[in-house]
């Protein structure tokens, strides 16, 4: 994941005009890798996204697993900062924006915030504002190698 493909997502994202399964699956990939598969529902002639990634727990070394919807879910919006940004938290402000607050800095016991652009809806605003903290760390990390 480049600082280059996170900035062309949130492009992606703040143009969304609201939940959608491509988007969802193309964000899930960003942030974990492998890709999206189109499988049939339930016997149904329905498609829905399968995230497909290596894994040692399934038979034949790859698992099929859903992908949530994230473009319309602020439950799997929490779920995926959670696994992106360990340790953050998060909080609406009265305009209807999004916070993120990571990387706790020791010696200053101050949090690193970012704000999501106000997009479509609430997810695509949450979602954007998870971008704008993973590129500042990306960021952040260019910076302290440049240094060394």
């Amino acid at each position: 994941m480049t600082i280059e493909s996170l900035k062309a997502l949130q492009k992606r994202i703040r143009e969304a005009t609201g939940p959608d399964r491509e988007l969802d699956g193309d964000i899930l990939v960003a942030f974990k890798g492998g890709e999206i598969v189109w499988k049939m529902s339930n016997f149904t002639m329905e498609q829905c996204p399968a995230h497909r990634h290596p894994s040692k727990q399934h038979v034949g070394g790859f698992a099929n697993e859903h992908v949530p919807l994230l473009t319309g879910s602020l439950d799997a919006c929490v779920g995926l900062m959670h696994a992106t940004l360990p340790g953050c938290t998060w909080a609406k402000d009265q305009n209807g924006g999004f916070s993120i607050y990571y990387g706790w800095l020791e010696n200053l016991d101050l949090w690193r915030r970012v704000w999501g652009h106000k997009c479509a809806n609430d997810c695509l605003t949450f979602i954007d504002a998870i971008i704008s903290a993973r590129i500042a760390e990306l960021e952040a990390e260019q910076k302290e190698k440049a240094n060394v």
